[in-house]
């Protein structure tokens, strides 16, 4: 920005704009090639000098820029930064690979073409660290291409994918070196870590190692983003893959997870995404902590969601506006000396320590001994993981005046419970989407019962009942009614009962299960409170009219609060994980099984075929839970023929 430069180069940039403004217009119009090889548009020599065109600043031999793609004006761009004098010279790009500004002859700007599956959020979205060598004698010049970039790790794969299409048949995935502050990954592991986003359409297979320029890099963990159709691999550089595989054992016990899927699931944890943070000392919320900051509690009830103190929320989020309305967050945390937690921490009044219960801990603590004597700890708070929503609360404030939608899930559980699909077809003010936790007043709320923040003052005609369920709902039975607490129960305290009904509109708080009983959200379309949103309605009619099938359906996986590691490990599971990290193929199959299913499911129910709209609905939501943590799902033989054949391989 010309405000932000130094005197001298103001003055520098405002003769150059003067002198040169018509000619960059003119070549404006121009073809990236033909710019460069120093040709017009019509084909015809312009006898173009690096002199006359070189954008500002003037570049030196040896000067560290960095290469950013994004997009300025609607359009992909490369933008150069000279990172000492923080001068930006932008080359914007269309759809023809046009450009508006000339870079120096021995850099190449990216082109838009890497990047067009990249989130439409990031407006930066990958960085290019180069040194600038120079024009002139001596220095080779690199032909632009739409395929290589400058970026050595970018290229590397990119030849890495053209090595597999031409041996595959298959496309090309578009690859991407991009930088991860937002992980736990690249907290941990820092320097050493090298993000890739690629392409996931495709039945591609990522590389387990590749060497680099600066040394090797092995897999280590992927994330896959369904709705962008990318992934996201972390690689580590190293000597050999045993060291990756000792850094992993350092961070936990990984290698007692069965199967494989489920290690790659756990693995998957590290490369959840941060929330944005406000505050000047860091940019995202991956905060460094001490092991004692935390503590181990019982299970009761917690199935993911444990507790904080409200002092350690300020200390993330500020006292100020978000710091003051938040009282819940969703987390990873990685503690080599006690494991990696995954779920919610719901704010609990009278504790000086983050609560961690056991159904939390995803991975168990490393074995190793200098792992055990470690005291690190760090914590993540998930990007849209701060709760309540701001759109909540001001759904309160506005006494629920705007009418919504009904989810469609939802409007065909409560058609399957007795309510008119006429009636679900209308916009309904009287439901919302709420974040699950546990009861934080020590037992105060009455067993099967919940509290709705924010809700106990609003007057409401279906009494002290509402319907609640929670995503995926397929059948009647994964909607439940249940009593809503409006009034101090006999059982809490006063302070307690304060504490609830200061909180805003936006979670609900389910009660403690009775001695010997289930947690309440396992009743729930087998639910748990790791940050799982539950669909909840207070509108009379459907509250009235929902009479179907309030008795729950548990499947044979075991509760949250009871999983367990396995006792043994086995001497390939690492060869074996990342042969399973390396199969985008078998992941993409996957995630069609979950489609078909679902898909299945809403033919069948729309054809009034119930019985066979159950058993699709139950493999549906069985897919899910296999598609992260391997396995098969259940579907009866004689409705396999609706099924794609080369999927029949994930059921039985």
């Amino acid at each position: 920005k010309k405000n932000n430069l130094s005197p001298s180069l103001s003055e520098e940039y405002s003769s150059w704009k003067k002198n040169h403004r018509e000619q960059a217009d003119t070549l404006a119009i121009a073809n990236h090639n033909d710019v460069l090889m120093g040709k017009s548009d019509g084909g015809q020599s312009s006898q173009l000098s690096s002199e006359r065109y070189s954008p500002l600043p003037t570049f030196h031999p040896g000067d560290k820029i960095d290469i950013v793609s994004g997009a300025h004006a609607g359009k992909q761009a490369s933008f150069v930064k000279y990172t000492e004098q923080r001068v930006g010279v932008t080359i914007e790009g269309d759809t023809d690979d046009k450009i508006r500004y000339l870079m120096p002859h021995s850099l190449k700007p990216l082109t838009h073409k890497h990047y067009q599956q990249m989130s439409k959020e990031k407006n930066i979205i990958g960085t290019s660290p180069m040194t600038y060598v120079g024009i002139g004698d001596g220095v080779k010049e690199v032909a632009p291409s739409n395929n290589v970039t400058i970026d050595p790790v970018t290229k590397a794969f990119h030849n890495y994918f053209q090595d597999q299409s031409r041996k595959q048949k298959i496309k090309v995935q578009n690859c991407t070196n991009i930088r991860i502050q937002e992980t736990l990954f690249g907290a941990i592991f820092q320097e050493n870590a090298v993000f890739v986003e690629a392409d996931t359409d495709s039945a591609g297979i990522f590389p387990r190692r590749l060497s680099m320029r600066r040394g090797t890099i092995f897999l280590a963990a992927v994330k896959v983003h369904q709705r962008e159709n990318t992934a996201t691999c972390a690689y580590l550089y190293a000597q050999s893959n045993d060291e990756v595989h000792n850094c992993i054992l350092r961070l936990g016990s990984f290698n007692k997870l069965v199967p494989y899927s489920k290690t790659a699931a756990r693995l998957e944890l590290l490369l959840s995404t941060a929330a944005k943070c406000n505050l000047n000392e860091r940019p995202y919320h991956v905060h460094i902590l001490n092991a004692q900051d935390f503590c181990t509690i019982e299970e009761n009830g917690n199935v993911g969601c444990g507790f904080i103190p409200r002092n350690m929320i300020e200390r993330f989020l500020g006292k100020y506006a978000v710091g003051q309305r938040t009282f819940a967050l969703q987390v990873r945390i990685q503690i080599p000396s006690m494991g990696t937690f995954k779920g919610v921490l719901m704010e609990k009044p009278g504790i000086d320590k983050i609560e961690l219960p056991p159904s939390m801990k995803k991975v168990g603590a490393s074995s190793s001994l200098a792992a055990r004597e470690d005291n690190s700890a760090w914590l993540m708070i998930n990007k849209s993981g701060i709760f309540p929503y701001l759109n909540r609360i001001r759904q309160q404030e506005d006494q629920f005046y705007e009418e919504m939608e009904i989810p469609e899930q939802a409007r065909w559980m409560l058609t399957q419970k007795g309510v008119s699909h006429s009636y679900l077809s209308e916009k309904n003010r009287h439901h919302s989407n709420l974040i699950g936790v546990a009861d934080p007043t020590n037992g105060g709320l009455p067993p099967g019962s919940v509290f709705l923040t924010g809700f106990h003052h609003i007057k409401s005609a279906c009494g002290n009942e509402v319907i609640i369920s929670r995503f995926p709902m397929t059948e009647a039975s994964d909607g439940v009614k249940l009593p809503v607490v409006r009034e101090k129960p006999i059982s809490m305290s006063e302070k307690g009962w304060d504490f609830l009904c200061q909180k805003p509109f936006g979670v609900v708080i389910f009660g403690n299960p009775a001695s010997g009983q289930r947690a309440l959200p396992e009743h729930i379309a087998q639910g748990d409170l790791d940050g799982d949103g539950y669909f909840v309605c207070w509108d009379p009619i459907i509250v009235k009219d929902a009479l179907i099938g309030d008795r729950p359906v548990f499947s044979t996986k075991k509760a949250p609060s009871s999983r367990a590691f396995a006792s043994s490990s086995s001497t390939n599971w690492w060869d074996e994980t990342q042969q399973y990290l390396m199969d985008q193929g078998g992941r993409n199959q996957r995630n069609q099984l979950v489609g078909v299913l679902c898909n299945l499911w809403k033919s069948r129910l729309k054809t009034n075929l119930q019985q066979e709209a159950l058993s699709y609905g139950r493999a549906y939501k069985e897919a899910i839970d296999v598609k992260k943590h391997g396995g098969k799902v259940d579907l009866p033989t004689e409705l396999w023929k609706d099924v794609p054949s080369n999927l029949h391989r994930y059921l039985r």
